[in-house]
């Protein structure tokens, strides 16, 4: 869906998330309370990117807010993969606002969107899950080609080689063998970053 309509089926899904944690609360169902959390979080983001610019605020607020609210249950050393894939969302919303935003409030939730792909890549090993690993890599490269793009000088340029390494890292796992799609989508960024460089 689209324009109103997709405002009005995410604005129902917002109110269907918020009936079910009237029966998952926290303290009888902690985990289905954490998980529906993390779903509402997931649609305040969309609805952040359903609306103009200057009305996004409220909604990526409320993700930020919903995430938090499920890491109070999922910790790292109780539900390491979940307690990652919500540092991961953290970093996908903090990067939607520092993409809308400008200047140094831009520069600021850019660098908090990194840490928090930082974050997840604790529990996101290349040992472990190189798959997600992968995924995060290029979440974080992202992330970090943004903050070069609009920091200027040896810092930007330093920014833009970290971006190139983590694109590079995550080709290590996305071979065009074994996941072509995700292979050519992250050489795509790579020539970016590589482009940004020459420019």
């Amino acid at each position: 869906a689209e324009g109103e309509e997709s405002l009005r089926l995410l604005a129902n899904a917002e109110a269907a998330y918020r009936q079910a944690l009237t029966v998952y609360t926290n303290e009888a169902f902690p985990k289905d309370w954490a998980r529906t959390q993390l779903i509402l979080g997931n649609v305040y983001l969309d609805q952040g990117r359903a609306v103009p610019k200057p009305e996004a605020a409220p909604f990526f607020h409320n993700a930020i807010t919903a995430y938090n609210e499920a890491l109070s249950v999922y910790t790292k050393e109780a539900f390491p993969k979940d307690w990652a894939s919500t540092y991961s969302n953290i970093g996908l919303v903090l990067r939607d606002q520092g993409t809308r935003a400008e200047g140094e409030e831009s520069l600021r939730l850019l660098a908090n969107a990194e840490a928090a792909y930082r974050e997840a890549l604790t529990v996101n090993t290349r040992d472990e899950i190189p798959k997600q690993w992968a995924i995060t890599q290029t979440s974080l490269g992202n992330v970090i080609m943004d903050q070069g793009t609009r920091t200027s000088g040896e810092a930007g340029t330093k920014l833009l080689a970290q971006a190139a390494e983590a694109y590079r890292a995550a080709l290590t796992v996305r071979t065009k063998e074994a996941f072509p799609e995700d292979c050519a989508c992250t050489l795509n960024n790579l020539g970016n970053v590589l482009h940004a460089q020459g420019t």
